[in-house]
């Protein structure tokens, strides 16, 4: 009994592509990377390259134009005052932290819509579709009404500055309303 454990996956019965995915094994001497093999390398074509890009580049540039936003927005708040550039930090940590469950749930559907989807179940992706909206709509209004009536309260989660906490208030309102 020299192996302990063996995990091995290949997904190229798996794929149309031919990709392959190495795990190791454990054994006695160590760890064992598959794929090492010649017969066992895939080496993909530019083709199946420029397809990788095609579906992961506008995944980047969105992530990208998060950055660029909030950096080109302190920018502009800079030339008012610091306090201005902290409020806008508190309103988008808020933000995140809000937003939060609503991606969560999204990215939970997703495989959830895909399996049903490959299973001609068209009932039961528009029916879980459906949930999915009305659940993140239900959340998306209950943490308006938060915001909207205890905005003080959140803005003093981040500061103990009068100044800020009543200039907060007032944009968190303003940019939920928005």
């Amino acid at each position: 009994m020299t192996e302990l454990l063996r995990l091995k996956v290949d997904y190229r019965h798996l794929s149309e592509d031919g990709w392959t995915l190495g795990l190791t094994s454990f054994d006695e001497t160590g760890v064992e990377v598959f794929g090492s093999e010649k017969e066992d390398m895939y080496l993909p074509d530019g083709n199946t390259i420029l397809r990788i890009y095609a579906i992961g580049v506008p995944s980047m540039i969105m992530q990208a134009i998060g950055s660029v936003m909030t950096y080109c927005m302190n920018l502009i708040l800079m030339g008012f005052s610091s306090t201005a550039t902290a409020v806008f930090g508190v309103y988008y940590k808020l933000q995140s932290f809000f937003f939060m469950p609503v991606i969560g749930l999204n990215n939970g559907l997703v495989p959830i819509l895909a399996y049903n989807f490959g299973a001609k179940n068209g009932k039961r992706v528009k029916d879980t579709f459906k949930l999915l909206l009305k659940v993140c709509l239900i959340y998306s209004i209950f943490i308006y009404a938060l915001v909207m009536i205890l905005p003080t309260m959140f803005a003093k989660i981040f500061s103990s500055d009068q100044e800020l906490i009543s200039f907060a208030s007032n944009a968190i309102r303003i940019y939920c309303a928005t």
